[in-house]
């Protein structure tokens, strides 16, 4: 399914605001109500390491913190077995991790919630950075690959738009709204236990030293 269409019936399922244009496929934005401020859905269009432009899911929520903080918790490298105990060492071997603060990162990551939201999108990234230099306010954002999204046709090979019957049932059959339910917690999951980090707060036995 395209984007436009698919967010379209993610919006008629859980609410929020809808904005979408009819010429460009990929146009469509939600802002979904959170109990902690908006999260902006949308579909980007950014340049590879190649310099080739491809498309991007982005889930975005603001986030206040006592100081500026920047992460980045970079795609999977590979799959591990699904025996493997889970922990930030385990998320930090199979993706690349970059931070700010050595101290909030594996306060950050050490969310069981979090760690499962993350072994279930393997392809997916999650990236908190302040909106300026020295800034409180910070963006989370969690980001996929979006290359998956095409144009919807049923039975016939006919292009599927809002007016075919069977587009809601293609829109279900997709997967899509589970994926996007996965991502939004997880950029929720990321925003609600950063922002909890209190000042002067140290972080459990264990977790303390070390960059990630």
């Amino acid at each position: 399914m395209n984007w436009n269409d698919s967010l379209y019936w993610y919006w008629r399922e859980r609410g929020g605001e809808f904005f979408a244009s009819m010429v460009w496929k990929d146009s469509g934005l939600l802002f979904l109500d959170m109990p902690m401020g908006p999260a902006l859905i949308q579909c980007e269009l950014v340049p590879g390491r190649s310099g080739m432009l491809h498309r991007e899911i982005a889930i975005t929520l603001r986030a206040s913190m006592e100081q500026p903080y920047y992460l980045i918790v970079r795609r999977e490298r590979f799959s591990g077995r699904e025996d493997e105990e889970s922990g930030v060492f385990e998320l930090s071997v199979r993706r690349n991790i970059r931070s700010s603060d050595p101290a909030r990162t594996p306060y950050l990551l050490q969310n069981p919630r979090l760690q499962e939201l993350l072994r279930a999108e393997p392809g997916a990234w999650l990236q908190i950075s302040p909106l300026q230099t020295g800034a409180q306010e910070h963006l989370v954002s969690v980001r996929k690959d979006a290359e998956h999204l095409e144009e919807s046709v049923d039975s016939r090979g006919r292009a599927a738009g809002r007016d075919v019957p069977n587009q809601r049932k293609l829109y279900a059959e997709s997967g899509f709204r589970e994926q996007m339910d996965g991502l939004v917690e997880m950029a929720q999951t990321a925003r609600d236990w950063a922002s909890l980090w209190p000042r002067g707060h140290r972080p459990p036995d264990g977790m303390q030293g070390g960059s990630a």
